[in-house]
């Protein structure tokens, strides 16, 4: 018990010091600038799989709901050279036109993983760019974080309510391509800041 008040205290006291290391300045630095890199390289990649998508059929492309057989099969067809591009660069996709069971079920595993992802996405990437926002010496600009606020709530409720049926699946895919591309510019802003040496804000 003794020990565990020493280390609160000695926590306490550590937190309260400001960090004036150079060399703990540079490794922030550092984790930020590969940190940027990392977030706006696979945002990029985010963004090519959604062109390749944008330019497939809806009904292969996006979670429909309801579900119907006969157009996402067809549009796997039609779109077979896009999808599985974007299966180069992003969501493994194929379209098997023998086997229609198993299309079902992978179709049916894929929209919803869709839509879960982008719940999970959208409340996430709302919740931080809301921090950010009020931030007071943000890693990102202003607006930037508020509409990327925007964009995560609106698909986070839009794959909500195909969920419960709607035919939201538009703006689902709209807010996927929308965040990967604020996303990208996100994470440049922030590989900057760690190239400027600016420090990581205290929260």
């Amino acid at each position: 018990m003794q020990f565990s008040r020493v280390m609160t205290s000695a926590s306490l006291l550590t937190a309260q010091q400001p960090t004036t290391s150079s060399a703990g300045q540079e490794t922030k630095s550092s984790s930020l600038t590969v940190g940027g890199l990392a977030t706006g390289l696979g945002s990029l990649r985010a963004v090519v799989t959604g062109v390749l998508y944008a330019l497939s059929p809806p009904a292969a492309a996006s979670p429909m709901r309801p579900f119907d057989l006969a157009a996402p099969l067809a549009g796997a067809v039609a779109g077979s050279s896009t999808m599985r591009a974007a299966g180069t660069v992003g969501i493994f996709s194929a379209a098997p036109k023998e086997n229609a069971g198993a299309f079902v079920g992978f179709k049916l595993l894929f929209d919803t993983l869709f839509l879960l992802g982008t719940v999970t996405f959208g409340a996430g990437a709302a919740l931080a760019m809301a921090s950010e926002y009020r931030a007071i010496a943000p890693l990102v600009n202003k607006p930037v974080a508020l509409v990327s606020v925007l964009v995560g709530l609106t698909g986070a409720v839009a794959a909500g309510a195909c969920f419960a049926g709607l035919p939201l699946e538009l703006a689902v895919g709209a807010s996927i391509g929308l965040g990967a591309i604020l996303f990208t510019v996100i994470g440049v802003q922030i590989a900057l800041s760690g190239l400027s040496g600016r420090s990581v804000p205290v929260v």
